[in-house]
């Protein structure tokens, strides 16, 4: 593998859902000091990728996957030990832990994230607060049922399960969601989620919901 050369922070994403991704890459993008090399969906992807360039810190799902989670991340030291790896898991774990990974609620801000990746410290019970000067007034934009969709939007779920849940119609979710888009200035599920991560709105805090809340 060819050296690092730059100050800034290169980073692999693994996730299985395309939405988080892409919402991932665009909040992690907004830095100078973070760079997001590529995103890919399975373990055996993120291995292939992080031994044909050299990344200083990979995302990975690390709750409800078909392979090994720590056999993974052994397998990525094993190819760079100085590779950071932080994970991500369902909300409704509340807490989940894999040696030599630094854990993070999927509902975690972006900002909480991307203090992870760049090894600072960061306040479990800050996961799903948010934080930063656009928290609030993104949060004041949206009503509570709003947050909810967008909560539910970035879990991957669809407009149909979204009406189950919630127990309101289809319609209602449209409405809910465009409503929503138009008070973030977004035209996409993945601009939405990726401002709801930025300022830590798609947390339990904020009045959001996961698929496993009670309804």
């Amino acid at each position: 593998m060819t050296p690092r050369t730059s100050q800034t922070s290169t980073v692999l994403i693994q996730d299985r859902s395309r939405l988080f991704r892409e919402s991932l890459r665009l909040v992690l993008s907004e830095g100078s000091h973070l760079a997001v090399a590529d995103t890919v969906s399975t373990g055996d992807d993120l291995l292939a990728a992080c031994a044909d360039s050299p990344v200083d810190a990979v995302v990975v799902e690390s709750a409800g996957v078909p392979w090994d989670v720590s056999q993974l991340i052994g397998r990525l030291l094993a190819i760079d030990g100085a590779i950071r790896a932080v994970g991500t898991f369902p909300p409704a774990l509340r807490r989940h832990s894999v040696d030599g990974v630094v854990c993070m609620p999927r509902n975690a801000s972006g900002l909480s994230i991307a203090a992870a990746i760049t090894g600072l410290d960061v306040d479990p019970d800050e996961h799903d607060r948010g934080f930063g000067p656009g928290r609030d007034a993104a949060t004041g934009r949206l009503t509570q049922r709003e947050l909810q969709v967008l909560a539910l939007i970035s879990s991957g779920l669809t407009t149909s399960q979204i009406s189950e849940r919630l127990r309101i119609s289809a319609k209602t979710v449209e409405s809910r969601r465009q409503a929503m888009f138009a008070k973030l200035g977004v035209q996409s599920q993945s601009h939405a989620v990726a401002v709801g991560m930025r300022s830590g709105l798609l947390g339990h805090h904020n009045g959001a919901v996961s698929p496993a809340d009670p309804g």
